[in-house]
Order: C-alpha cells, then sequence, then structure tokens
C-alpha cells in the first residue's frame, strides 16, 4: 500500500472572533491554511489549546455551509472512511 490519504474532511478553529474550518486534519501552529470561506490565516494546531474560551466563538457562516456541502457530497458518493495513495 502506499502512504495513508488525508481524509479528515475538515478542522475547526477560532480565527478572528468566529470559529472557522479548513480542509483536513489538523495542522501544527502558525501553518498557513485557507478557509473554507475563502480566508486567509494560520492553522491553530496539535500544540494549542483548542479548548480556550474562543472555541465557543460564533461559527463562520460560509464555512459552516461549506463544510455541510462538502460533508454531503461525501455522504452521497459513499466516500471511504480510508483511503490509501498507491
Amino acid at each position: 500500500m502506499g502512504e495513508p490519504i488525508d481524509t479528515m474532511p475538515h478542522t475547526w478553529q477560532p480565527y478572528q472572533g468566529q470559529r472557522h474550518a479548513y480542509p483536513g486534519g489538523r495542522r501544527t501552529n502558525g501553518t498557513p491554511v485557507v478557509f473554507l470561506c475563502g480566508r486567509k490565516g494560520e492553522a491553530a494546531g496539535l500544540d494549542s489549546d483548542l479548548c480556550s474560551p474562543p472555541r465557543l466563538w460564533w461559527t463562520c457562516r460560509d464555512c459552516y455551509r461549506e463544510a455541510r456541502d462538502r460533508q454531503e457530497r461525501r455522504h452521497e458518493t459513499g466516500f471511504a472512511a480510508v483511503s490509501y495513495s498507491s
């Protein structure tokens, strides 16, 4: 088999007063990401305290809609929970 492909659909995190999501699994702190709403920022990743009060911020509506739409597409296509590259 090959290297595992990141099958985590998206990751939520606090950013600039709202909760935003970016594609894939959690990244290390400071990694550049593009959120599902199109904004650019940095991941608050593996070494961040994601249980802090900002975790309770309002959710970005555009990120929410895009995350929901992506989940629906994954469900409709029967995307496997784990995939491997060849």
